[in-house]
């Protein structure tokens, strides 16, 4: 079973044409860093990472079959929710 790859917001500038969810075939486990420098999104970009619906970072390892969700900054909104 592939590994599902969804680039979120900004990051989406980074599919280079690909259709969304990214599949990979994968035979053994690695971190999420692998996959960002696969893709070509530099680290410093992604601001939250999910793994199977869980927060995850850079170093956690991913198998077939897990859902990877990547997420960019979110801009807007208030500090004071009165506003």
């Amino acid at each position: 079973m592939p590994l599902r790859i969804r680039l979120h917001g900004n990051l989406r500038k980074y599919l280079g044409g690909r259709q969304e969810p990214i599949s990979l075939d994968v035979a053994v486990s690695f971190p999420l860093r692998y996959i960002l420098s696969q893709l070509g999104v530099p680290e410093g970009e992604v601001w939250t990472f999910s793994v199977n619906g869980g927060l995850a970072d850079a170093t956690t390892e991913v198998v077939s079959g897990d859902e990877i969700d990547l997420f960019g900054p979110v801009a807007g909104g208030s500090l004071n929710p009165a506003q």
